[in-house]
């Protein structure tokens, strides 16, 4: 089936998938038409892409839940829990194991707690998370790195970077966005050809024209230190501790202005 002839739907799983042009509108539909949509693992953000999480609580796996808070800034992103019921016909897991979780807690709904342990008991699944919904530690909200109220005064950086971890590659776009919050800078960076959109920087330290920051990677910890003007910000990214690579960035549109 396609997404024009598929029938009409009781349940939706939505996994980590990049999506389709269709998806958002046919989630929209069936959400209207009372079909329960449940998402697994970066599946969430399919569904926040679709409009079905503005001003709700929601989360994904755990390795994205920052990016999520970043992207979405509306939704209210919960840590430490295994699933979320965003609305009552919405609900949102993290990783795989939790997206059993959340199945067998939809199973519970529809059948009860009797049919839901023995389809848990036919699996072998002797994970507990779909009665306690608990994770590591207490269940809390993980906030944008630049909240909502300051994005209308965020600065875009552009440029391209020529990475050569783990070993060389193309050159690739680099947009960074920078805000100062609360008498702080915080800041996200976006690599599109990395699969890396509204990643947060740990650290920025801005001081009399020097800038410094820092983000975490799957390959290790990368440092870029330079010099900043109004229009200009030049330096050098270091990964891991390796030879330095410059960088240099241009300042650009507003991001109020500029598509995310």
């Amino acid at each position: 089936y396609g997404f024009a002839d598929a029938p009409a739907p009781d349940v939706v799983v939505v996994g980590a998938q990049s999506g389709d042009d269709q998806l958002g509108p046919w989630l929209r539909k069936v959400h209207e038409q009372h079909a329960l949509i449940m998402s697994v693992c970066t599946g969430a953000f399919r569904v926040a892409q679709a409009g079905l999480l503005d001003g709700k609580p929601a989360t994904t796996h755990h390795a994205s839940l920052q990016r999520l808070a970043n992207q979405y800034p509306r939704i209210a992103v919960r840590s430490s829990v295994r699933y979320v019921e965003s609305d009552p016909l919405i609900l949102t897991a993290g990783g795989l194991s939790s997206g059993i979780d959340s199945a067998l807690h939809v199973v519970e709904l529809y059948y009860g707690p009797m049919v839901a342990q023995a389809t848990a008991d036919y699996m072998e699944y002797q994970g507990q998370g779909w009665k306690t919904n608990t994770g590591a530690g207490e269940p809390k909200q993980v906030l944008p790195t630049i909240p909502l109220a300051y994005r209308d005064h965020e600065t875009l950086w552009q440029g391209t970077f020529l990475p050569d971890y783990p070993k060389p590659k193309p050159e690739m776009p680099v947009v960074l966005h920078l805000a100062l919050v609360d008498g702080q800078y915080r800041g996200t960076i976006d690599a599109p050809t990395e699969s890396m959109i509204g990643e947060p920087l740990d650290e920025v330290r801005v001081d009399h024209g020097s800038i410094h920051f820092t983000l975490g990677s799957e390959h290790g910890p990368v440092d870029f230190s330079g010099t900043m003007t109004a229009d200009r910000i030049s330096g050098k990214v270091t990964h891991a501790g390796g030879s330095p690579t410059p960088l240099t960035l241009s300042k650009a549109a507003p991001s109020s202005q500029a598509a995310r």
